[in-house]
């Protein structure tokens, strides 16, 4: 899945929930690992 993808569905999975959502995260580099983190915390997530 590419990291765009990964993002499209936790903004629609975190707008959509009434309970706080918990992302599981990963990611083949580091980097890219904790931007998609950073970005899952931005949109709303309640951890990852």
């Amino acid at each position: 899945m590419k990291p765009e993808e990964s993002r499209a569905i936790v903004k629609r999975v975190v707008s959509r929930s009434k309970i706080p959502v918990i992302v599981g995260v990963s990611s083949p580099g580091f980097v890219s690992m904790c931007s998609l983190t950073r970005d899952s915390m931005d949109m709303g997530a309640a951890g990852a």
